[in-house]
């Protein structure tokens, strides 16, 4: 059975997440969106995943690309 495209997708945006976080200084509100990238990418149902913070910056991200 192969693959399916987005199971490849979801691993190649966590390679990138985890190559950003292992080879470069960034700094903490960094780590914090590509950690809320993760629980994007992953779970369906993201109440138990992404804390009020998240959803905070979320909506600013949201904001800056209207």
């Amino acid at each position: 059975m192969s693959r399916d495209t987005r199971d490849e997708a979801l691993d190649t945006i966590q390679d990138i997440a985890d190559f950003l976080s292992a080879e470069y200084e960034l700094p903490a509100e960094v780590h914090e969106y590509l950690r809320i990238i993760e629980a994007l990418a992953r779970h369906r149902d993201l109440s138990d995943f992404l804390a009020s913070a998240d959803i905070e910056r979320l909506d600013k991200i949201k904001r800056a690309n209207q």
